[in-house]
C-alpha cells in the first residue's frame, strides 16, 4: 500500500481571521495511485443537483456573498469526511475530526465561538449523505481507504507569534505545512504542495521537518522541486513542491477546499461575535483594505473587551 497526499492553505493574504492549512491523504495499492484520482473517482464525482466537484477553492468560491460557492465547498468537504465517519453536525465536531492544535499554542481568540454553529450551513444534508455513500462505495471498489483529512488553524495571535519566531510569513507557512507533513501516515508514497512564491529550494526545510531521515534533492527547476525523504525504517516519501498543484493533483485541490471551508466557518464566527457588539456592522472577509475599516468600526467595542489592535490584526 502507498499514500498520495496534498497540502494547501487558505487565508495567507488577509489581515483578519485565521490562516488555515489542510492535508488530504489517500491510501491504496502502489500502482493505483500513480494515475489521476479525478479519473478513478469520476463515477462518484459526477455532478448532481448540488454540484459535487473537487477543484481549487479559488475557482469555486468567490467571497462571502457567494452562497452557491459555499454550498459547493461544504458539500464536497462533508461528503469526503463522511466516507470515514458520520457527517459532523457542528463546527466543533468537524474540528475534532480534522484539527490539531499547534505546539505551544495558547488559548484561542475569544471571537471564535464555534460550538453553536451547526452544520451544514448551506448544503443539503440528505444530498451530502447520498453522495458520501456513493463516494465510499467507489473507494471500496478501488480498494482504497477513506481519505484522512488534517487541518491546522492558526488564529491571529498564534500567527503573529509564528511570524516572529520564523522570521517572516514564508517561514511561518512552512512551519504550519511541516506540522501537517509530520502527521502523514508513516508509509511510502507522494505528497504534493503548491510552491510558495518564487522559492525553489525546500531541502533544508524538509531536513528540519524530518530530522531523523535522509533528504536528497531530485530536481529544482522553474516550476517544480522534487525531493526524496528516506527514513531508517524503509519508508520513502517523495515530496513535490510545484506551481499550480491544485490543478494537477486531486488531493491538493481537496485540501484547498477544506482549508477554505474551515476558514470561512471561522470568519462567520468572527463576524457574528463583533456584530453582537457593534450595531449595523458590515461583515468582513479580512483582506487588508476592508480589515482597516472593520478594525476602525469595532475599536470601541474591542477596547471594552480589553483588546488592542495588536490582539486583532495579523501583522503581515
Amino acid at each position: 500500500m502507498a499514500v498520495l497526499a496534498g497540502i494547501d492553505e487558505a487565508g495567507v493574504g488577509p489581515r483578519l481571521g485565521p490562516l488555515v492549512a489542510a492535508s488530504a491523504t489517500f491510501r491504496g495499492a502502489d500502482g493505483l495511485l500513480g494515475g489521476s484520482l479525478w479519473e478513478l473517482l469520476a463515477p462518484a464525482l459526477a455532478p448532481g443537483g448540488q454540484g459535487f466537484v473537487v477543484a481549487d477553492s479559488k475557482a469555486l468560491y468567490h467571497g462571502q456573498r457567494d452562497r452557491a460557492g459555499l454550498r459547493r465547498l461544504e458539500h464536497t468537504a462533508l461528503a469526503f469526511l463522511g466516507t470515514g465517519s458520520a457527517i459532523p453536525g457542528s463546527v466543533a465536531e468537524l474540528l475534532q475530526h480534522v484539527s490539531a492544535r499547534m505546539a505551544g499554542e495558547e488559548e484561542r481568540c475569544p471571537w471564535y465561538e464555534l460550538g453553536a454553529i451547526a452544520l451544514p450551513r448551506a448544503a443539503d444534508r440528505a444530498v451530502i449523505q447520498r453522495d458520501s455513500e456513493r463516494l465510499a462505495s467507489r473507494l471500496c471498489e478501488l480498494g482504497m481507504d477513506p481519505p484522512q483529512i488534517g487541518c491546522e488553524v492558526v488564529d491571529e495571535r498564534a500567527f503573529n507569534r509564528l511570524v516572529t519566531d520564523s522570521g517572516g510569513k514564508g517561514g511561518a507557512l512552512l512551519r504550519v505545512d511541516g506540522c501537517l507533513l509530520r502527521r502523514l501516515p508513516a508509509e511510502s508514497g507522494q505528497v504534493y504542495l503548491d510552491r510558495l512564491g518564487g522559492r525553489r529550494r525546500y531541502g533544508p526545510w524538509l531536513e528540519d521537518v524530518f530530522p531523523e531521515a535522509f533528504v536528497w534533492t531530485r530536481s529544482e527547476d522553474a516550476t517544480t522541486s522534487r525531493y526524496c525523504v528516506a527514513r531508517e525504517d524503509g519508508v520513502s516519501l517523495e515530496v513535490v513542491v510545484a506551481v499550480g498543484c491544485e490543478a494537477r493533483q486531486l488531493p491538493v485541490a481537496l485540501a484547498s477546499m477544506f482549508a477554505k471551508y474551515v476558514r470561512e466557518l471561522h470568519m462567520e464566527a468572527l463576524n457574528r461575535f463583533w456584530a453582537k457588539r457593534v450595531p449595523r456592522l458590515a461583515p468582513t472577509a479580512g483582506y487588508p483594505a476592508d480589515a482597516a475599516r472593520f478594525v476602525r468600526e469595532i475599536s470601541d467595542a474591542a477596547h471594552a473587551e480589553g483588546l488592542s489592535e495588536r490582539d486583532l490584526v495579523r501583522w503581515r
